[in-house]
């Protein structure tokens, strides 16, 4: 739950990697998330541990939360 957009920021720019274009992977990756966490979520097993997924999911929520505020995505 330590994730936030400007570390991929920080990093892009540490590798010299274009900004302009690390927003763009963010913006996208942002409105994936959904979908994907929806995909993992139904191809576990029925038998996987809740407990994992529940925490696997709450932390990706977070991040997509950030990354939809900053991006503007709902």
């Amino acid at each position: 739950d330590k994730i936030y957009p400007r570390h991929f920021l920080a990093t892009a720019k540490v590798l010299r990697f274009p900004e302009v274009q690390m927003h763009e992977i963010l913006s996208d990756f942002a409105r994936m998330i959904p979908a994907a966490l929806d995909n993992v979520k139904t191809s576990l097993p029925t038998d996987f541990p809740e407990n994992v997924v529940t925490a696997v999911e709450t932390n990706v929520l977070r991040l997509h939360g950030r990354l939809s505020r900053e991006y503007g995505i709902k």
